[in-house]
């Protein structure tokens, strides 16, 4: 188990019930990540061209895996995956990316899908939850309010539209599965709380994370430079392209030898 985040003020904490939205006045405390994956996986890569996908299936013979894998770098590791046969590696190690619909059963998740995926965390990372808004339908010749869906690019639409309603309740900014342990060592110190969020799956731990970031008021930007696929975190109001020195020089380089090469075809 890893202690991702330390709450340093108090934080309102919304829980999406059945019945109702509620909302909690929580004080400061220490927020733990969870993550509690399904047995030991196979991974393979099938199809061919914009068909190539990853099929991830449980093995009861491969031993469990580790449940204490730190959820910050799983999320920036996912981020960078470049292709399904890095993706089929990942996983390998990881988990499914969603639950499977069955216990003991398998999860398959495409190159197209496995790139809108990257898209929609790292736009949660940098401009918050997934907004909403109502679902319009054409009844009777008149339109009337079916429900809610995501306020998003259509590409994405039919990717959440598949996803689980725990899922869908993540990508909204509502946590779904947590406990707060009250902890006294000694009976002359005064008490603290722990808060543990639950997941199940590679991206319930992503959403997890990134729940608990922006609890503590962590903001995020996408690093300038074209080859990197780094999410840092904004920690002043002073403009900034790049996550680190490195990729500054990198793409002054790069600017600087497209500006030679133009200045010789002259």
């Amino acid at each position: 188990m890893q202690v991702t985040n330390t709450l340093t003020k108090v934080r309102k904490l919304q829980l999406l019930s059945p019945v109702a939205t509620l909302n909690l006045n929580l004080p400061a405390m220490p927020v733990e990540i969870l993550y509690s994956p399904f047995p030991g996986v196979s991974t393979s890569v099938e199809g061919q061209g914009k068909e190539r996908a990853v099929r991830i299936r449980d093995e009861r013979r491969r031993p469990f895996l580790e449940a204490n894998r730190e959820p910050l770098a799983l999320r920036n590791t996912f981020l960078g995956l470049r292709n399904v046969e890095e993706a089929a590696n990942f996983f390998l190690h990881v988990g499914h990316f969603q639950m499977p619909k069955e216990t003991f059963s398998e999860s398959v998740i495409t190159g197209a899908d496995l790139y809108l995926w990257q898209e929609v965390i790292g736009s949660i990372c940098v401009q918050g939850w997934l907004k909403e808004e109502p679902l319009l339908r054409t009844i009777k010749g008149k339109k009337q309010i079916a429900g809610v869906q995501f306020a998003v690019p259509g590409a994405w639409r039919d990717l959440l539209n598949a996803s689980s309603t725990k899922e869908q309740r993540w990508l909204a900014g509502h946590i779904d599965e947590f406990s707060i342990a009250v902890s006294n060592p000694r009976p002359d110190e005064r008490p603290t709380l722990r808060a543990t969020i639950h997941a199940y799956s590679v991206l319930e731990t992503i959403l997890a994370v990134t729940y608990a970031e922006r609890l503590c008021g962590i903001k995020r930007a996408l690093c300038s430079f074209p080859d990197c696929n780094t999410y840092y975190e904004v920690r002043s109001k002073h403009p900034r392209q790049y996550c680190s020195e490195e990729c500054g020089h990198k793409a002054l380089m790069r600017k600087r030898r497209s500006e030679q090469r133009a200045e010789r075809r002259k």
